[in-house]
């Protein structure tokens, strides 16, 4: 899949400011996908097209304390932000968008999915 979302139209108000797996305050507005696989999946999704400081997070439950992996890292060093990691079938993984420091803008999420 491909979206060209936002923060500001697709996000909610901050609600969760910090992660386990980044020091960084992500105190900007979030946009939660859910992401469940029919069968054991290669995942990798990259977050692109950044014009501002966003994101992206996964979680194995819908809560901050569950996060497993972060790409955070700031916008004047990288302007794309990818995770990797593998699904169980038919578990949901939760991948975050969330803006670094109060940050909020346009994006594209791309999720390309192997599976067996």
């Amino acid at each position: 899949d491909r979206l060209d979302h936002s923060t500001l139209v697709q996000g909610r108000a901050d609600v969760w400011s910090g992660y386990g797996r980044t020091q960084r305050l992500e105190s900007g507005r979030e946009t939660v996908y859910v992401l469940a696989t029919p069968a054991a999946c290669q995942v990798v999704a990259r977050l692109k097209n950044l014009t501002v400081d966003l994101d992206l997070l996964l979680l194995t439950s819908c809560g901050p304390w569950s996060n497993t992996q972060a790409s955070s890292t700031p916008l004047d060093l990288q302007t794309i932000e990818t995770i990797t990691f593998a699904t169980e079938a038919s578990q949901p993984y939760f991948v975050v968008v969330d803006g670094y420091s109060g940050a909020a803008g346009t994006y594209t999420l791309e999720v390309d999915c192997t599976c067996q």
